[in-house]
């Protein structure tokens, strides 16, 4: 919650940081990293639970104030180097550069989600739509419009993945695994179909297309 640890996947071991990510932030006494993203040609991006969005590398640093409205959600970084990263209420779109290209209200969230920050995702969908969660499901954005999809499940969304087929993958607290299938039908699995929790965290899938889901009881 104080820093940030790059893990070697070459040698299986804690390494120092590379010099692509290199530069320092100090934060506040009571700020906290919370999710963090980066690729060596544009640095490292992360957000603090006092709602603060920065990057540092190649020595530099900069973080970029904005009105707060609760902490930010896990960004999104581009093949261009720009980013999206959202909090409650507001979608940021930031330009490679650092520059804050755009600032929008998302639709359907509500205070139900306020407590729930480190849940909050952005991901793309095999069109280049922009998907996330809101209270009641998901909203997916085409050429500027948002749209709401209901899940029909009574939970909140906790994480988001698309699988290599384009099927939608969604963690439900409490709800385990949501598929949204080609046809748009959307199937539920729980503990009690061999999941080891219900309680589901996050959803990524390998190289090889096995899906991994973590949750309270493993993965």
């Amino acid at each position: 919650t104080r820093g940030i640890s790059f893990y070697d996947t070459a040698t299986g071991r804690i390494g120092p940081r590379p010099e692509e990510f290199s530069g320092r932030i100090e934060l506040e006494s009571d700020d906290r990293i919370s999710r963090a993203t980066a690729d060596a040609a544009h640095g490292l991006w992360y957000v603090t639970t006092n709602g603060r969005l920065c990057r540092v590398g190649h020595g530099q640093s900069s973080c970029i104030a904005t009105k707060k409205s609760g902490p930010f959600g896990k960004p999104l970084l581009l093949a261009d180097g720009s980013l999206y990263v959202r909090n409650l209420h507001t979608l940021l779109h930031i330009g490679p550069k650092g520059e804050t290209l755009d600032v929008e209200e998302l639709p359907d969230q509500d205070w139900s989600l306020h407590n729930y920050y480190f849940f909050y995702s952005l991901i793309t969908a095999p069109n280049g739509d922009l998907v996330t969660q809101s209270a009641n499901g998901i909203i997916t954005r085409h050429l500027g419009k948002w749209t709401l999809r209901r899940t029909g499940l009574t939970s909140i969304v906790s994480a988001l993945a698309f699988d290599h087929t384009g099927h939608l993958w969604m963690g439900c607290m409490g709800r385990g695994v949501a598929i949204v299938n080609g046809f748009g039908n959307i199937e539920n699995y729980t503990r009690s179909d061999g999941l080891m929790s219900s309680m589901v965290w996050a959803i990524a899938q390998a190289d090889d297309g096995t899906i991994w889901v973590g949750s309270d009881g493993g993965i």
